[in-house]
């Protein structure tokens, strides 16, 4: 049997030779995006009302602990599905980003796509919202209820152990891979690393990335085997991951992990 899809349609009329280089032709850029847009805040919304990725992820523990015979708990079907929605519908606008990135490209003035300006306008609409749709629901924001993740600042001067500083790395890791993003680990400029994978030697410079859309969102820049961070850094890790947290989750970094084992051999003398 023959399955029938209804097409979609806008209230836009969309130039037959821009039709021929989307992937929903009698849908205008701006429109589909428009749609991605609302999916993606629907979808921080639900996964928001469940406390967050993290939060979330904690109740199917929970139910886990309980036990259910080998049977997916209720907890778990609903996270799972939360997660893969958000996941679907970030994947479905970061190819439509990357079709209008192409025609914005390919596109000449000796052979103009009618309708370019509608491309134009798309991706406009897409760079004012950008940075709201990276937001990962249940991280710290400001004017937030949730606080479902823990956001630790290092300012310059810190004096960090280089065991403290692997382990910030490690967090940083992991957290980038349940958030589904890419991460790069670049050490002197070089990448090293790519979705998790560890530098067989640590050496002097890490920096840890979560490279989207826009490249921006930085999980840290460390100075390792050294006794000075570099630089303004911040790490936003799990409650349960975090060494800087204590029982209370109050992000205060212990003095122990601020003093450095030769400058206190030094002061002691």
């Amino acid at each position: 049997m023959r399955r029938f899809v209804a097409k979609r349609y806008c209230q836009h009329q969309v130039p037959e030779s821009l039709q021929a280089h989307l992937s929903e032709p009698t849908i205008c850029p701006s429109c589909q995006l428009q749609r991605f847009i609302k999916d993606i805040r629907d979808t921080q919304k639900g996964i928001d009302r469940r406390g967050g990725i993290f939060a979330s992820r904690e109740r199917v523990r929970e139910e886990a602990n309980v036990g259910f015979d080998g049977e997916i708990g209720t907890q778990a079907k609903r996270h799972r599905a939360w997660m893969r929605l958000w996941r679907q519908t970030k994947i479905k606008v970061v190819e439509l980003v990357s079709q209008l990135e192409d025609i914005i490209k390919t596109w000449t003035h000796d052979e103009e796509v009618l309708g370019i300006e509608m491309v134009k306008e798309g991706l406009k609409l897409w760079r004012e919202v950008e940075e709201e749709m990276a937001i990962v629901p249940g991280s710290v924001q400001p004017n937030s209820e949730y606080a479902d993740v823990i956001t630790t600042c290092i300012t310059e001067g810190t004096i960090v152990p280089q065991e403290i500083a692997i382990t910030l790395i490690k967090n940083a890791m992991k957290h980038a891979m349940d958030q589904n993003s890419v991460t790069m680990f670049l050490i002197n400029g070089k990448k090293t690393g790519r979705m998790g994978q560890v530098p067989g030697v640590v050496k002097s410079r890490v920096e840890a990335a979560t490279i989207g859309s826009s490249g921006s969102h930085r999980l840290g820049l460390l100075e390792l085997g050294c006794e000075v961070i570099r630089g303004s850094t911040f790490q936003t890790i799990p409650k349960d991951l975090d060494p800087f947290v204590n029982a209370t989750y109050n992000p205060v970094i212990p003095k122990t992990h601020l003093s450095h084992p030769k400058r206190a051999a030094l002061k002691s003398q």
